[in-house]
């Protein structure tokens, strides 16, 4: 399995730069052309460090990350990158949201402010994730900007 080495941001920049909406399809490709198809959650991350942008939102068919995945009033609303490391490390999260908490973790450590895991199948749920004071899903973020909430220990 391959990883992401580098990102270019410049025609996406341009693109915004433009009022034009980057739709991305994570195919890259090596130094001998050969392409290769990139999980999409690798390729958001990657993008959103290099771009450095200010949030990142990973939608997907889960409410967001639960202490306990059988009782739906464990949902984490917030959680710090050093709690999720610890919340993966306990072996609560597993499948694919390893990989997210992962990815998450990541950007984070690379300057993407806060990450939001949010149920893509519920309608308007980035506005509610956002505009809202407890939100809807999980956001993630460095120790230094979780002020004011309470996160559940683990």
């Amino acid at each position: 399995m391959g990883e992401i080495k580098e990102v270019q941001p410049k025609i996406l920049l341009d693109l915004l730069e433009k009022d034009f909406l980057p739709v991305v399809c994570p195919i890259g490709f090596d130094a001998n052309d050969q392409t290769y198809n990139i999980n999409a959650d690798d390729a958001a991350y990657a993008i959103a460090s290099a771009m450095q942008t200010e949030k990142l939102a990973f939608l997907t068919d889960i409410e967001g990350v639960y202490r306990d995945i059988n009782d739906k009033k464990s949902l984490l609303s917030s959680l710090t990158t050093k709690e999720a490391q610890e919340f993966m490390q306990s072996k609560a999260a597993y499948g694919g949201m390893l990989p997210k908490l992962q990815n998450c973790i990541q950007a984070i450590e690379q300057g993407v402010s806060r990450v939001h895991i949010l149920d893509g199948r519920i309608a308007h749920c980035l506005l509610l994730e956002i505009f809202t004071d407890k939100g809807i899903g999980t956001v993630i973020m460095p120790e230094a900007k979780l002020t004011n909430k309470k996160v559940p220990s683990l």
